[in-house]
């Protein structure tokens, strides 16, 4: 927990914590965790003039903030393209009023956003004190373009269950798939059920794939309807808190199809939970993932690997297990105390300067 006398004096800027999205759960868990959590929320599921009124009201109350005297810390929260061009201009009103500036980079795609649009983010990161990473990877990243200097890395901090994860009950006749994310062609879920569509034939029997998320579900409930799959996909729609954690309890292996990404929030969910990961070896993942130990890699695009090694898993409970336990182990390097504790003393050091 960050006590008041820091974290009062620390102005967040994101999504609305209630909102859908990974950025969203860490700006909750944040808030869990320290005695004064100040937000203007830059984003919450609403019509175009509820967001229009959102961001007229949170850049007022950014200046009353300046002007008051009470903050010496920003904190912006952002992603790439809508999401990064809104906290731009957070970011400028920080600059005007000489603040600290934190720009804290969660966006798996921001390498092409950045490379499509460099000037542009480049002026706002170079007016940033200190840019925070969710991965080594993402650090890479900026290094290519030049940013080494006032870069760390913070990984996003996840509620572990109170229970013990891996007393779970035997279920010899079934076996729990878990996909948790996007309904978007980068996190690979089309790829995965298109591949699951072609061969049915080849998927261990009691084997279903719950897809729990938003976004293009229009999409994905043709591919299970066309593909005569919705014996071995399941869609569960969105998950509030209370799904997760139940679909969470209730698999068996976790996937990650991805495309891109710039850490994986849900893989470490899912690592909290015992279950072993089979996803493929891109961005931040093979930071959680250690292929072989706690799970398996394949390259971007096997979905033919990334199947094989669910049914090599499906087949070995004795496995499931052992790597169930490795993750759960692993896991507890990101727990809230242990993420906000380097948080608090990533401000320290900021107020310092």
């Amino acid at each position: 927990m960050i006590c008041a006398s820091i974290s009062r004096k620390v102005l967040s800027v994101g999504p609305a914590p209630d909102s859908k999205g990974g950025v969203a759960t860490v700006l909750k868990t944040y808030a869990e965790n320290m005695e004064c959590f100040r937000l203007i929320a830059t984003y919450r599921e609403t019509c175009v003039a509820g967001k229009l009124w959102l961001a007229m009201t949170g850049i007022l109350r950014m200046i009353g903030l300046m002007l008051s005297g009470e903050i010496r810390i920003v904190h912006v929260h952002a992603s790439s393209e809508t999401s990064f061009r809104r906290k731009a201009i957070f970011v400028r009103i920080a600059h005007v009023f000489r603040r600290k500036i934190i720009v804290h980079l969660h966006a798996g795609d921001f390498a092409t956003y950045f490379d499509r649009h460099p000037h542009t983010v480049a002026r706002t990161l170079r007016r940033a004190d200190l840019i925070i990473c969710v991965s080594e990877y993402m650090r890479g990243i900026l290094a290519e373009r030049g940013f080494r200097n006032n870069v760390t890395v913070l990984y996003n901090p996840v509620r572990l269950p109170e229970h013990n994860p891996l007393q779970k009950p035997d279920k010899p006749d079934s076996l729990s798939i878990l996909f948790l994310g996007a309904i978007v062609d980068y996190k690979g879920i089309f790829d995965l059920t298109e591949h699951i569509a072609s061969h049915r034939d080849s998927c261990p029997t009691g084997t279903k794939l719950h897809i729990a998320g938003d976004g293009d579900r229009q999409r994905l409930e043709r591919i299970i309807r066309e593909g005569d799959i919705s014996d071995l996909v399941v869609y569960e729609g969105w998950a509030d808190d209370n799904t997760k954690a139940a679909l969470l309890a209730d698999a068996d292996i976790y996937v990650q199809p991805s495309r891109m990404e710039a850490l994986g929030i849900s893989i470490i969910e899912a690592m909290g939970y015992g279950l072993p990961i089979v996803a493929t070896a891109v961005g931040g993942i093979p930071e959680l993932v250690t292929d072989g130990y706690n799970g398996y890699l394949v390259s971007l695009g096997d979905m033919a690997g990334l199947s094989a090694y669910i049914r090599r898993l499906a087949a070995n409970p004795g496995e499931r297990r052992s790597m169930g336990m490795r993750s759960a182990e692993m896991a507890t390097r990101f727990t809230p105390e242990n993420i906000m504790k380097e948080l608090e003393n990533i401000y320290k050091e900021l107020s310092e300067r």
